[in-house]
């Protein structure tokens, strides 16, 4: 699980991250939570299988969230 992994990062460190993650979902399940659109961005281009889940709001049951912003 990874909390905002990109801050204070370059566009050039986000895409070094992308490339470290895309080797990590290899080998297991990977987690990122992000409000950087430029680290979703270079995730898209790095890691085939991503599944991208947009925040809608929180109800009493819980966050809702959905596959399109």
């Amino acid at each position: 699980i990874l909390d905002d992994p990109s801050q204070s990062m370059d566009l050039e460190r986000k895409r070094a991250l992308a490339s470290v993650i895309s080797r990590l979902v290899l080998d297991c399940q990977v987690l990122v939570a992000t409000h950087d659109h430029e680290l979703r961005e270079a995730l898209s281009e790095s890691v085939p299988r991503l599944h991208v889940l947009y925040f809608e709001e929180w109800t009493k049951e819980g966050p809702i969230l959905a596959r399109q912003p």
